[in-house]
């Protein structure tokens, strides 16, 4: 009986070991589930075990060759982290955490998208096609969506049509009608017709500021992270150094943190003595609560001169202006006004500018992000 219970453990380790050494071996892209492995950890070099495995198969399916895939978190894992956190705007830390495995599941889903996707409360059919990037008009076709619009939590959409679909058939084995093409406003077209959302082919930009604002900032936060975007958040240093907080979260959700002076005033016509002491400040205070100094410098009011220019390369920062000159959000009487001041200066490679003290932002935010999606734009952060 012993030599019997000695043959199935050393049968059931050498099961397990296969097991392991499967594991270790690449083949087919991970089912993005595995990146649920990483979330709430923080890995850097010398890090060990199965959570650097998974960051090293997900890093290898994304075309960031970390090196073998053996669960230790060396120099060749270090440089694929890096360059991966280039690629995607973020601070080059070579430390994975939140901040990252939030790049790394955004990209996994536009690369890999799921075959089905089962819509959850609050999305709409457009922002699902952008964040997997699928085109909504495929879609829409193999799933038999009379409305794009009308759609419902917990539908289950096919993303990803059969070979014959692809190919270019329709149901009954002929060749696939060609898309007509539907303007916005459908005029001339049956009823029931809707403009086709494309997938993302442009790209915009959001930014926030005068942040953090603790009546404010969480709620912005948490709409960013519902549709999956990412932002600009140009902070007062003073404001920064009362909530140190708020400026940590923006920074660990993925969003880029850039300065907006320190005591928020116009520093063009000021002494060069003043303009340094202030930008000094407001830099020091971020990278003292985020470990990473900020890139961008916004200059409150949009006032630059000669002194405030050189000042700005001497700091290494980049000046960001804003699109939206005109369609500022200040003076909007309702969240109406901020959604057409935002639209009306839509295009590719637009950087709007948003307040976070304006109340209207808040209640216009969710229809800014789902009309911009619907008119094609894919939203990016600065890098």
């Amino acid at each position: 009986m012993r030599r019997r219970r000695t043959s199935l453990r050393a049968l059931f380790g050498f099961v397990l070991l296969c097991l392991v050494i499967s594991r270790s071996s690449y083949g087919a892209p991970s089912p993005i589930e595995e990146l649920s492995l990483l979330k709430g950890k923080i890995l850097s070099e010398d890090s060990k075990g199965q959570s650097v495995l998974v960051l090293q198969r997900v890093l290898t399916a994304l075309g960031y060759d970390p090196g073998p895939q053996d669960g230790v978190f060396g120099p060749r894992t270090l440089e694929a982290v890096r360059r991966f956190q280039k690629d995607s705007g973020i601070a080059v830390d070579g430390v994975v955490g939140p901040r990252t495995v939030e790049s790394l599941e955004r990209i996994w889903a536009r690369k890999f998208p799921p075959e089905t996707y089962t819509l959850r409360p609050g999305e709409t059919l457009s922002l699902v096609c952008a964040r997997f990037g699928v085109s909504l008009g495929e879609v829409v076709r193999t799933n038999g969506i009379k409305d794009p619009d009308l759609v419902y939590a917990g539908q289950t959409l096919i993303l990803k049509p059969s070979e014959p679909e692809q190919a270019g058939q329709d149901g009954q084995g002929g060749p696939a009608q060609p898309q007509r093409p539907v303007p916005e406003d459908s005029v001339g077209y049956p009823p029931g017709w809707r403009a086709s959302f494309p997938a993302p082919d442009k790209k915009i930009c959001l930014t926030f500021n005068d942040g953090p604002d603790p009546a404010t900032t969480p709620k912005i936060l948490d709409i960013l992270s519902e549709y999956g975007i990412p932002a600009v958040f140009f902070v007062i240093g003073k404001n920064a150094e009362r909530y140190p907080e708020l400026v940590r979260e923006i920074h660990e959700r993925g969003h880029v943190v850039g300065i907006h002076g320190y005591e928020h005033v116009p520093l063009a016509g000021v002494s060069r003595q003043q303009a340094l002491a202030d930008l000094s400040k407001a830099l020091q205070v971020v990278e003292r609560i985020i470990g990473a100094r900020p890139a961008f410098w916004r200059p409150p009011e949009g006032a630059v001169d000669d002194m405030t220019r050189d000042l700005t390369r001497e700091l290494d920062l980049t000046l960001v202006m804003w699109t939206n000159i005109c369609g500022g959000d200040l003076p909007a009487s309702d969240a109406d006004e901020v959604l057409r001041g935002v639209l009306n200066y839509a295009r590719d490679g637009a950087i709007i500018l948003l307040h976070e003290s304006n109340p209207h932002v808040l209640e216009a935010l969710p229809r800014i992000v789902e009309e911009l999606a619907k008119r094609g734009f894919g939203f990016q952060a600065l890098r």
